[in-house]
């Protein structure tokens, strides 16, 4: 297993700590080695100053459960077209898969069907089946929540957004390019007065304009006069969640999400550190409101990526227990 080098602590401690964390290392070499990428990262008092680690206890929290956004009145042709594309280029790639097919059955019954004509709709049906996929990946790109949708769902959707009963509105979090929990209900503020919509899910892309992660609304029976393009305040309402706010500095981020790290007792003079995965709920402040900690648990506030540096992790295992 490859040793990590405190060489590689460079990139966060200054010219003194790393004199001093080449001191801490020789008087404690017995005590403890440099951890490796099978095991917790493990500091003794000495490496702890000299990285400028921070522990601290996580502070409960209940935050408002309302929360402004920014809404924008989406344009209904667009997304019908792409829906629309969507579902032809679909209906083309069955139409020239089934000519294939029969072709093939011609061809090799000896029929009226001549190889060259095989090959070229074998072609076609590859061409169909590219400009398919295509138009699917950019429907669900654009909308994720209604392309998750089933047809006896989104068919009276299109239905209501032809006749101008139902409008879509994009809520976007100025400065925010990621969502907690989603919101239980939203109200979209016309002229004062608090409209109630739903919340259909998360868009995944974002516009030039707001560069802002954001929701899909959609309201039904829209006052007169609200159509695309307007631009109107939204407030987002949530459930009571209740958690811990941690700094941002203390998380970080891996293939199953995010994570802290979590002090454990330690053991002669060597404390060790585990990777705890949390849920992100909602940003609060200068932190996050996080679910999975317990009001006992010390994380690392300051020096995480140290940490990290150490363990090298690709992604993260919780910690059963405190280790041996």
């Amino acid at each position: 297993m490859k040793r990590v080098s405190w060489a590689r602590l460079a990139a966060w401690a200054p010219a003194s700590a790393l004199a001093l964390c080449a001191q801490a290392q020789d008087e404690d070499q017995a005590q403890a080695t440099a951890p490796t990428a099978a095991g917790p990262p493990a500091l003794n008092a000495a490496q702890q100053q000299a990285v400028g680690l921070v522990v601290a206890t996580p502070q409960p929290a209940t935050p408002p459960q309302r929360e402004m956004a920014f809404g924008q009145v989406l344009e209904t042709s667009a997304f019908l077209a792409d829906a629309g594309r969507a579902r032809s280029t679909a209906a083309t790639v069955r139409a020239s898969a089934a000519e294939a097919r029969r072709l093939q059955a011609l061809y090799e019954a000896g029929a009226s069907a001549s190889l060259k004509e095989l090959q070229a709709a074998q072609a076609a049906a590859a061409v169909a089946r590219a400009q398919a996929d295509a138009a699917q990946a950019d429907f669900e790109q654009r909308w994720a929540p209604l392309a998750r949708m089933r047809a006896d769902a989104r068919d009276p959707l299109m239905a209501a957004l032809r006749a101008g009963a139902s409008l879509l509105l994009r809520a976007s979090l100025p400065g925010r390019h990621s969502l907690g929990a989603a919101p239980r209900a939203a109200l979209v503020v016309v002229d004062g007065l608090e409209v109630p919509a739903e919340v259909l899910g998360a868009l995944p892309q974002a516009t030039d304009e707001s560069q802002s992660a954001a929701w899909l609304l959609r309201l039904d029976h829209p006052p007169p006069g609200l159509g695309p393009g307007a631009r109107l305040p939204v407030v987002l309402e949530g459930p009571a969640q209740s958690g811990f706010l941690v700094p941002t500095g203390a998380l970080l981020y891996a293939e199953r999400g995010a994570y802290v790290y979590k002090e454990m007792k330690a053991d002669n003079g060597v404390t060790r550190y585990a990777p705890v995965p949390v849920e992100l709920l909602q940003p609060l402040g200068e932190g996050w409101l996080v679910r999975g900690l317990e009001a006992e648990d010390r994380i690392v506030v300051h020096g995480a990526g140290v940490l990290w540096s150490l363990q090298g992790l690709s992604g993260v295992t919780a910690e059963e227990g405190e280790p041996d």
